[in-house]
């Protein structure tokens, strides 16, 4: 079938058209031009995109807006009557970043105000710089640019544009502004052997879990009784938000066996003697080691008490990770106890076709079970008491 485009006319030196939107109102609007040929040029495409679906009036800050609430946003209505992981704490968080994308994108004149089916590939990278030098080359800016990417990549899905101009562009390389301190052997042994530095018994276990194993947070607090098998943990399941109701499998897809060392045993059957499941919430973990960090770095003999000031469980797994390397422990046994999916990059390439190549169980992992006992077993000389034992 023919597409009929409408003849533009002149007025006052611009050329105009009228045209019959999708409700079925007579409309005019402006082509912005007094060149005749670029005129039609424009009703043409103008036609053609609303003959297509894709809503020609639409700006780009159209597209943003709905994501400024969680009510709105069509991810998370999505993810309602579906399979969706996407919570309401996310769909929060998102809030907050295009609200904050918004006012960043304020800064750069015509930006928001752009047809969406005119954003380029070339104005989704302009756009990038224009980000970080309102927020810096932070994580935050980072997040920001992503949503951007989020969102042309969801209006196109929607019909809402053709194609999204961002497919494939890198992220915003956010620089780190805060050093991530492996904690002293000396240091975590001190902490432990001192019940004072701990809010409950609990916490003390957790604390063992995370700083002899180097689980991370969501696999830790998804951890149940039937995962230990003797000496064995299988790590085959996270939480997949701070919620703590919905759980996957964890990060990057990997399931993995892990020999135990004794000191994680021993606080793991602590901890399943009197429940099934570890029961704490993200907020509860996250006031519990501020407090462990706090009371840790006051304790005479601590050697780096600045370290501990800022504590997280992923302070515990980069710990362990830096003690196991350098006790010698081989950089492929260590990338597999702790499930690092991009720390064999680091290595030379022998060590990348060993890694590729090379499947490990449980029982090939004991020598960093038994590492680990040794580095947190005995200090100085003096060996961690175990449990069961007065401090």
């Amino acid at each position: 079938m023919t597409t009929i485009y409408p003849k533009p006319f002149k007025k006052e030196n611009t050329w105009y058209f009228r045209y019959t939107d999708s409700a079925g109102f007579r409309k005019k609007k402006s082509t912005k031009t007094g060149s005749k040929t670029k005129a039609q040029q424009f009703v043409r495409e103008y036609i053609d995109l609303m003959n297509s679906a894709v809503n020609p009036d639409s700006t780009l800050k159209d597209l943003i807006i709905p994501y400024e609430s969680p009510e709105t946003n069509p991810k998370y209505k999505d993810a309602k009557v579906s399979d969706s992981h996407y919570s309401l704490r996310y769909a929060k968080k998102v809030a907050r970043e295009a609200t904050a994308l918004i006012d960043a994108l304020s800064s750069a004149p015509g930006l928001l105000g752009r047809p969406a089916y005119q954003i380029s590939r070339r104005m989704v990278k302009d756009i990038a710089p224009v980000v970080v030098s309102k927020y810096g080359q932070t994580a935050k800016a980072r997040a920001v640019y992503k949503l951007l990417k989020l969102i042309l990549k969801q209006a196109a899905d929607d019909g809402l544009i053709q194609v999204s101009p961002a497919q494939g562009l890198p992220d915003i390389k956010a620089v780190k502004t805060r050093e991530m301190h492996a904690l002293p052997p000396e240091d975590i042994v001190l902490a432990i052997s001192c019940p004072e530095v701990f809010p409950s018994d609990l916490a003390r276990d957790l604390f063992i879990v995370l700083a002899s194993t180097g689980l991370r947070r969501s696999e830790m607090l998804a951890l149940i009784p039937s995962q230990v098998q003797g000496d064995a943990l299988t790590v085959d399941r996270a939480y997949k938000d701070d919620s703590c109701k919905i759980v996957g499998s964890p990060k990057w897809g990997k399931v993995r066996v892990i020999c135990l060392p004794m000191i994680a045993k021993e606080a793991l059957q602590r901890i399943f003697s009197d429940r099934m499941a570890i029961g704490i919430s993200t907020r509860t973990l996250r006031l519990w080691m501020t407090a462990i960090g706090e009371h840790a770095a006051n304790l005479d003999g601590v050697k780096m008490p600045e370290a501990w000031k800022a504590i997280t469980p992923h302070t515990m797994r980069h710990s362990l990770n830096s003690l196991l390397l350098v006790a010698g422990m081989s950089p492929v046994l260590v990338a597999e106890y702790m499930s690092w999916e991009h720390q064999l990059m680091m290595q030379d390439q022998s060590a990348s076709v060993q890694k590729r190549y090379t499947h490990l169980y449980a029982k090939n992992l004991k020598p960093v079970a038994d590492k680990i006992d040794e580095i947190f077993g005995e200090v100085d000389g003096e060996p961690l008491k175990k449990s069961g034992q007065k401090l």
